[in-house]
């Protein structure tokens, strides 16, 4: 049966070797790649719900920071005022720090607005509000579902938070959120070929990514979507294409949000990393082909034909006739110098390439203006932090710093006055990150943190009036500001870490220990001193 084989040349036998090895390889790797093409379309289904997530859970931390606010306007007492300009200037504070609010008013109990900021806004009642008697009956923080503002005539959520005296209410205090800043919110999540699609309880739009029939205000029906409200379905409502469905809870709305995209974009996605793969596989081959077609003659027939007519020579009589080896030496060597060659550009090559990725990932951890750790470092550094401080059951603490009034030294001297003083308050928080495990870092426009490691709150709070009193001392002039210098306000939360311990427990108490030292008068340092001590 081998017969006809050695009948061929050496080469055509190499290359039918190649060819069988090629379709048991060959068949293998159509499985692997089947196999890839499904996981490339689940990852991208995969990718869409965790999307969705984040995008929820963004949206939830603005709902939440919007109660903490709301929590504390009811007990200034210019909520209590019944002047109907007494609670401008702290409420319009608070528009000042939450962009995405409208407006912030006192609400009698017959639904009367005795007070709003900002001025320019319409005092209408709001007794048939269901939102308002909600938080009359329940006596907590409410929102609303989608509705049209009296006062603005535009699409708005709306919060409401009861003032309770000896448990009944008094007033409520109830401020609009802007959809329109709910919509770049949630383009602003996450980038990527998606539709973002925001509901209320009620199926009303939120926010509407443009689809047909999906205008804010709509009213979507109950058939729309295959699942709700979290997990993963298809639906072929809107423009009748199948589109993958995310879906994840607005939990303090009762709502959902959906992040959509085309079933044959993802599929399409998947195909075209097959055909590369594809494409290389037979590439590969093609290439292997040549190589042992010519690498056959130039190694191995032409040493191969020069042995045989040294050989020939001596059979017919000739034995003078031998093998000059040294005329092989040089072609091995030449190929071993250049493999070795090729071996150290590529080394070389990878050397590069780690380093180059080494200076990325730095940049990518980096504030470029600062020079702090950015967000994305700081999460990563907290996550870290906190398994090893739930190891050694240590304690934690971050200081969140909040530059006052930067909005305004930024309008009155300009941005690169304003980034100036952002890169000083820099060096300065810097210079409290002593020891290895310490991280400063900005984590968001005038927002910066220190996380602590091992350290209490006492001690925590000690380095933060030190940074307090370090930035006054920089003495940078703000008319705006307090006492006419730039000042920071500053919270301080610590966390005695067990296993199981959440890291954004601290993130929260700190945010809501520097919303304390705001509403106290800013410029201050405020600590949260709840027990934040966590068990598994």
């Amino acid at each position: 049966m081998l017969a006809p084989l050695f009948r061929l040349g050496l080469r055509a036998n190499l290359l039918l070797l190649m060819a069988f090895a090629s379709i048991v390889l060959g068949a293998d790797r159509l499985r692997q790649i089947e196999h890839d093409r499904n996981d490339a379309i689940l990852a991208a289904e995969i990718g869409l719900l965790d999307r969705a997530n984040r995008v929820a859970e963004r949206h939830n931390t603005l709902f939440t920071d919007t109660r903490v606010v709301l929590s504390q306007a009811v007990r200034l007492p210019e909520a209590a005022s019944a002047s109907e300009t007494a609670c401008r200037e702290p409420f319009q504070q608070i528009l000042d720090d939450l962009v995405w609010l409208g407006s912030v008013a006192v609400v009698s109990l017959s639904g009367d607005v005795t007070c709003v900021a900002p001025a320019s806004a319409v005092a209408v009642n709001l007794a048939d509000r269901p939102y308002f008697r909600a938080a009359l009956e329940t006596g907590a923080f409410t929102l609303s579902d989608y509705l049209i503002s009296r006062q603005t005539g535009m699409p708005r959520l709306a919060a409401a938070m009861p003032r309770l005296v000896d448990g009944r209410p008094q007033s409520v205090v109830i401020a609009s959120i802007d959809l329109g800043w709910l919509a770049r919110l949630a383009q602003q999540t996450e980038s990527g070929a998606a539709d973002i699609l925001l509901l209320d309880r009620n199926g009303t739009v939120i926010v509407s990514p443009g689809l047909p029939g999906t205008a804010v205000g709509t009213t979507l029906d109950e058939g729309a979507f295959a699942v709700a409200p979290s997990g993963l379905g298809r639906t072929r409502a809107f423009d009748g294409r199948t589109r993958v469905v995310a879906y994840a809870p607005l939990e303090a709305t009762g709502g959902m949000v959906a992040v959509l995209r085309e079933e044959s974009a993802i599929v399409a996605a998947a195909n075209a990393d097959i055909w590369i793969s594809a494409l290389a596989f037979l590439g590969m081959g093609i290439l292997c082909g040549l190589l042992v077609w010519f690498g056959g003659q130039t190694f191995v027939l032409r040493p191969l034909r020069m042995i045989s007519h040294e050989a020939g020579r001596f059979g017919g009589g000739d034995l003078t006739a031998r093998v000059d080896t040294s005329r092989f030496v040089p072609e091995f060597a030449a190929l071993g110098r250049s493999f070795s060659a090729m071996a150290d550009r590529l080394a070389a090559q990878d050397a590069e390439l780690r380093a180059a990725n080494a200076r990325l990932h730095d940049l990518a951890a980096t504030d470029g203006m600062t020079g702090l750790a950015n967000r994305r470092r700081f999460d990563e550094q907290l996550v870290v932090e906190t398994a090893r401080c739930a190891r050694k059951r240590a304690p934690m603490s971050l200081i969140m710093v909040d530059i006052d009034h930067f909005k305004r030294f930024n309008d009155r001297y300009g941005h690169l006055a304003g980034d100036d003083c952002l890169r000083q308050v820099a060096a300065t928080l810097r210079a409290f990150s002593r020891r290895p495990g310490d991280l400063a870092a900005r984590t968001g426009g005038e927002e910066f943190s220190l996380l602590l490691p091992e350290c209490g709150l006492a001690d925590a709070a000690a380095i933060a009036e030190e940074i307090r009193a370090a930035i006054a001392a920089m003495a940078i002039a703000h008319q705006d500001g307090e006492g006419g210098h730039v000042s920071a306000s500053i919270g301080v939360a610590s966390l005695r870490i067990v296993p199981g311990a959440a890291a954004e427990t601290l993130v929260h108490a700190a945010d809501a220990a520097l919303y304390a030292a705001k509403r106290g008068g800013r410029n201050r340092v405020a600590r949260h001193e709840d027990r934040l001590t966590l068990v598994s």
